[in-house]
């Protein structure tokens, strides 16, 4: 599975992608993956740069670009816990895309989320079990000692939760549009409704 490059900002999100998984990128490379002129991308690289998501440069060696410094790579993907911030100047609107670059990578490779499913939060342990307490408890009971016993209005750390203490500076609305933009690109972020629990997927984004 691919992202889905339909726009400015998912196809500059899909070359932070590339530059993730990659210490170097040749043009040929890039070219493969992203059917843009060679004055797009060098645009699409400085802006990635500026957003702190790389720091990469043109390589005459690679004949493309690479990472000033792998070990750099490494930390800032692996160890970091979040993207340095953004190198904003005077130009505002695009101050708001660059940090737009930095939330949604940091939501991508750093969020967080420990909600689960009801039936899980009731104590059940699937949902098949869920039903068949609820539907022949006689029958539950007979296999059982008792129902479990527990809250399904306990709270559990959600990636809400960890949106709002990470972007304490961003509403609730900006949150909603950022799940969606990345909705957008094939990722899978939302409330369950059928398991009424927060969940997201974004394994493919981690692998190249």
């Amino acid at each position: 599975m691919k992202l889905k490059v339909t726009d400015k900002f998912s196809r500059q999100f899909r070359l932070f992608h590339l530059f993730a998984h990659c210490a170097d990128l040749p043009y040929d490379d890039l070219n493969t993956y992203i059917k843009v002129s060679l004055k797009t991308i060098q645009r699409d690289v400085k802006d990635l740069n500026d957003a702190s998501l790389i720091d990469v440069h043109f390589s005459k060696k690679v004949k493309g670009y690479a990472w000033r410094d792998p070990e750099e790579r490494y930390l800032r993907l692996n160890e970091a816990g979040c993207f340095p911030p953004p190198c904003l100047g005077q130009n505002q609107a695009r101050n708001r895309h660059l940090l737009k670059l930095n939330r949604l990578a940091t939501i991508v490779w750093y969020i967080k989320n420990e909600d689960i499913p009801f039936y899980e939060k009731l104590g059940y342990e699937d949902e098949e079990d869920y039903q068949w307490a609820m539907e022949d408890p006689a029958a539950y009971l007979s296999y059982n000692d008792s129902f479990p016993e527990k809250n399904e209005n306990m709270h559990y750390y959600t990636y809400v939760d960890w949106y709002q203490e990470t972007f304490p500076e961003c509403s609730r609305s900006t949150m909603y549009r950022d799940f969606n933009d990345l909705r957008k690109m094939g990722l899978t972020i939302g409330y369950n409704e059928v398991e009424r629990c927060y969940q997201h997927d974004f394994t493919f984004f981690y692998s190249y």
